[in-house]
């Protein structure tokens, strides 16, 4: 995020009217509140959840051609800056490396701070080029792992290594105080005059779009000085994905809410941005010092009665519960910034930008 915020300063950044054409669903903190990495039986469920989006994903084109739209996902390059060090976010990466290769990005540099996390990486390497294998028609998406050796300098001064990646990036680009190998590290055999664009990532961001809404971003992405950013999707620890789970103050019960499933390859389904107002975050409602979303999570109280567990879960009053059929299928109710969406069905209407101190109940949504 810092490393984005950076860039931000400096270029028009533009969001997209439906979550849907455009978003990640965003993983690491969502297994970190239900402390997955102490608790195995949570860990093997994460797994299996990693590994189910993982095998259904396909290509969007059956069959694969040039054109105006794919020759843009072609000429972008992914930049992944990780920490590794543990099965899930080696599942996570090929997860998320998955999600990138479906769209036809061209190549995906995975950047971590040390060459002892190479094993973690090539085993999600290894499981994208088998995955790969079964579609020679699509093009391969050329994979890499760079590290953070030759950027010491740059890792000791920010300490951050998203910023050590795009330092990385840019110095094969402009070719400044690089060997022929690290450019070749970066860029490929393809070299810098073929690669346009670049998609900053994490290693846990499950990339969520529709073939229908990629003509729409590239048009944006031609303009000069343009930035698109995805809406950060925070998932909830909730008892669909966690079949027989009893802790009760780390995850909702199914009886809370309806949960409403949208499919993003269907062009009369939306999640329609609702805009600054969010009814779950500063300053509508006090912060708790965590994201906002999982306030409500790992406190003492008897959450088995109802008073207790709206209390508990205050900020998440007007938000509706969403889960993408072709996604993680993991149960979310905003962004990790408080933001929420009007998801729509049957809609022939595209979304609108919505008023900055938009207000408008949920209670339609919530009922539907």
């Amino acid at each position: 995020e810092g490393a984005s915020f950076d860039v931000f300063r400096r270029a028009d950044v533009r969001m997209t009217a439906d979550w849907l054409d455009f978003s990640v669903e965003h993983l690491s903190k969502w297994w970190k509140v239900l402390r997955a990495e102490t608790d195995l039986i949570v860990m093997k469920r994460v797994l299996d959840i990693l590994e189910k989006f993982f095998i259904k994903v396909q290509p969007f084109y059956e069959n694969w051609e040039l054109n105006d739209v794919t020759s843009v996902t072609q000429q972008t390059i992914a930049v992944l800056p990780i920490n590794s060090g543990h099965p899930m976010k080696t599942y996570a990466l090929a997860a998320t490396l998955a999600s990138l290769w479906q769209i036809g990005i061209g190549r995906a540099v995975v950047f971590g701070d040390n060459a002892e996390e190479n094993t973690d990486i090539e085993t999600a390497f290894q499981l994208m080029r088998s995955k790969m294998a079964q579609y020679p028609n699509h093009p391969i998406m050329e994979l890499a792992f760079s590290y953070g050796r030759e950027m010491s300098r740059i890792i000791q001064k920010a300490q951050h290594t998203p910023k050590a990646a795009l330092h990385g990036l840019q110095d094969a680009l402009l070719s400044r105080n690089r060997t022929n190998e690290n450019i070749g590290l970066w860029l490929g055999d393809r070299g810098r005059s073929f690669y346009k664009y670049v998609y900053m990532t994490e290693a846990d961001l499950l990339l969520v779009t529709r073939p229908s809404a990629l003509p729409a971003i590239v048009e944006e992405l031609q303009k000069k000085h343009v930035i698109l950013s995805a809406h950060r999707l925070q998932p909830l620890p909730h008892e669909m994905n966690l079949p027989g789970y009893t802790i009760e103050n780390r995850y909702i019960p199914s009886g809370y809410r309806k949960v409403q499933y949208l499919d993003q390859y269907q062009p009369t389904e939306s999640c329609c941005d609702g805009g600054q107002f969010k009814p779950g975050f500063r300053p509508v409602i006090r912060p708790c010092g965590y994201v906002w979303s999982y306030c409500g999570f790992n406190k003492p109280g008897n959450y088995s009665d109802p008073a207790v567990f709206q209390e508990k879960h205050k900020r998440l009053k007007d938000y509706a519960f969403i889960s993408l059929t072709r996604g993680s299928g993991l149960v979310f109710a905003g962004t990790n910034h408080g933001r929420r969406c009007f998801p729509k069905h049957n809609n022939n209407e595209a979304c609108k930008k919505q008023d900055e101190n938009r207000s408008d109940t949920m209670s339609y949504v919530l009922e539907q």
